[in-house]
């Protein structure tokens, strides 16, 4: 048996196409939903395969382990997707494969990065995701504004590619990246950083070796326009964490409040 959870917040633009994707491959999915103020829960019920739950989010490893260990009986498997990601046919053909082999406990894929609508098939900067998992336990950790997979657990990686094709406005991109920026301060605050946070945060680097690592020598231009975008998009996405960085060490009145 096997049931996907889709986690959403305010994803109008993206949950119905992914939940399309879902009933045509005729698989059962549970949408939940952490107050979603847009039309995402009048879209995820006008579509009868999909189930909505509220659910109360605080971040991506704790949502994963609680469908792992609570929602899910060892045995079964789960798929958990975010709602800008689309699972193609040939994927999930392999997916199924692969579940019948029973010597592993998740499932990776590639992703197939789109940029402002665009596939993206050269320069993406990311790396394969854990999708598909045996339940019965928690198998998370966080990671900075992530999760991973604890060591012990066994993985394989897919052959066939997950779409990663986000259609919201810019403007949430950016307010997202903000967000990330404001996180990547706070582990500062509380020594928690890691060696890449470190030089995020001390030395503009990043802002210049990952667009540069992303168009030259992962062949971005080859991806024509839409390498451009995403190498420009993760160099904003790095300037706004360094800016951050550098206002969270001023004399700021905000700052001053917290001392």
């Amino acid at each position: 048996m096997l049931i996907t959870y889709i986690l959403a917040k305010n994803e109008s633009e993206n949950i119905g196409k992914c939940l399309d994707r879902m009933t045509a491959l005729g698989i059962k999915t549970i949408v939940l939903d952490s107050g979603s103020t847009d039309d995402t829960v009048a879209i995820v019920r006008s579509k009868s395969s999909a189930i909505l739950e509220p659910y109360r989010y605080t971040n991506h490893a704790d949502a994963y382990n609680w469908i792992l260990g609570t929602r899910t009986l060892a045995g079964e498997w789960a798929m958990i997707l975010d709602s800008d990601m689309e699972v193609t046919q040939e994927l999930w053909s392999e997916l199924k494969s692969l579940i019948q082999q029973d010597t592993f406990d998740a499932i990776r894929t590639p992703i197939l990065m789109y940029s402002e609508g665009f596939p993206l098939p050269y320069g993406s900067l990311c790396p394969p995701k854990a999708i598909l998992f045996r339940g019965g336990k928690p198998i998370f950790e966080g990671c900075g504004h992530g999760e991973r997979l604890l060591a012990s657990v066994r993985v394989v990686t897919s052959k066939k590619m997950l779409i990663h094709n986000d259609k919201k406005p810019y403007s949430q991109y950016l307010l997202t990246q903000l967000r990330y920026a404001n996180n990547l301060c706070a582990r500062a605050s509380d020594g928690k950083q890691t060696w890449r946070d470190r030089i995020r945060t001390r030395v503009p680097l990043l802002a210049f070796a990952v667009p540069a690592y992303s168009y030259f020598f992962k062949f971005g231009f080859r991806s024509g326009r839409a390498g451009i975008v995403y190498a420009l998009d993760r160099m904003i996405a790095e300037l706004l964490q360094y800016r951050q960085a550098i206002i969270s060490r001023m004399d700021t009145p905000v700052n001053r409040e917290k001392r």
